[in-house]
C-alpha cells in the first residue's frame, strides 16, 4: 500500500512546487526550468537534491535573476540511505549542505527551492529535516 503511493515519476502537469513553512518550496526538474515561476515566488536559492546534474538546468538565467545553484549529491533514492544522517549516527554531509544553503537564502531575504527528480522524497526528506533543525516543526 505504501509502496505505491511514493516515488512515483514526475508528473509533468504539476503547476508550482510546495511550500513548506515559510521559506522552503520543495520541487521536481520542470519546476526549477522555469525561471520566472522561480522568481515570481521569491526563489533566490535552487538546491539540486538529486543523485547528480539535471540535463538542461537554466543556469545562466539562474545567475542573470540573481539565484543561487548548488547541489547536495544525494546518491540514492532508497529506505536505507543515510540522508539525513552519516554511518557514524551523526548529521549527514547533505544534511549540512541543505542547513547551510537554505540560512544562505533567508538571510538574503529569499526563499528556497529544494529540488529532485519528481520532487517527492529526497527533496521533502531534506526540506523537513532543515525545518526541525531550525526549530520549525
Amino acid at each position: 500500500m505504501v509502496q505505491c503511493l511514493v516515488a512515483k515519476p514526475a508528473p509533468a502537469s504539476d503547476p508550482e512546487p510546495a511550500l513548506i513553512g515559510d521559506s522552503i518550496y520543495v520541487g521536481n526538474k520542470y519546476h526549477v526550468a522555469d525561471v520566472a515561476l522561480l522568481r515570481r515566488l521569491g526563489v533566490t536559492g535552487v538546491l539540486n537534491c538529486a543523485s547528480g546534474g539535471i540535463r538542461s538546468l537554466p543556469l545562466d538565467e539562474y545567475e542573470e535573476s540573481g539565484i543561487q545553484y548548488a547541489f547536495t549529491n544525494v546518491a540514492q533514492d532508497a529506505h536505507d540511505y543515510p540522508i539525513l544522517h552519516g554511518r557514524s549516527g551523526f548529521r549527514s554531509d547533505h544534511l549540512d549542505a541543505a542547513y547551510t544553503f537554505y540560512k544562505g537564502a533567508v538571510a538574503k531575504g529569499g526563499k528556497a527551492l529544494f529540488f529532485c527528480v519528481a520532487g517527492q522524497n529526497r527533496s521533502a526528506t531534506l526540506a523537513i529535516a532543515v525545518l526541525l533543525l531550525k526549530g520549525q516543526s
